[in-house]
């Protein structure tokens, strides 16, 4: 084989490579994609909210929601009220029942009967997921 056909056999398999590489490289895009599209993080959720509070009747609120913050839900569905604080949403009424902050009363957010441990803006929701707001005395 001749230096020349030699040479050009070597810029056909480099471009060859090039070419497959480039293939290989949209593939992984398209890919990755078509995963974020299917993000369950901004898929539908059903999530169902219960509420206890002395002298109250429990309520049960089923939500319906593509947020991905259980403070958002409360919110958007005007379950609950409160004020931004230095950690996020404090929540003083849910349901239409308020804390009573001179009798140190304040609303226990739990999933699952687990206490949460972060502020409601930071508890991240998924499909199927159980809160209870509990409003508790003394802190």
């Amino acid at each position: 084989m001749k230096k020349a056909d030699k040479s050009n056999a070597a810029i056909i398999v480099c471009m060859v490579i090039a070419i497959v590489s480039l293939i290989a490289g949209m593939t992984i895009i398209f890919v990755q994609k078509n995963e974020m599209k299917k993000n369950p993080d901004t898929s539908v959720k059903n999530i169902v909210i219960q509420v206890f509070a002395p002298e109250h009747d429990k309520k049960t609120y089923k939500v319906k929601t593509e947020k991905q913050y259980l403070g958002e839900v409360l919110i958007d569905e005007k379950i609950a009220e409160g004020e931004n604080g230095q950690y996020g949403l404090y929540i003083k009424t849910v349901a239409g029942i308020k804390a009573d902050e001179s009798k140190s009363e304040w609303w226990c957010i739990t999933k699952d009967g687990e206490a949460v441990a972060t502020g409601a803006d930071a508890v991240k929701i998924a499909d199927g997921d159980n809160f209870e707001l509990e409003l508790k005395t003394g802190y």
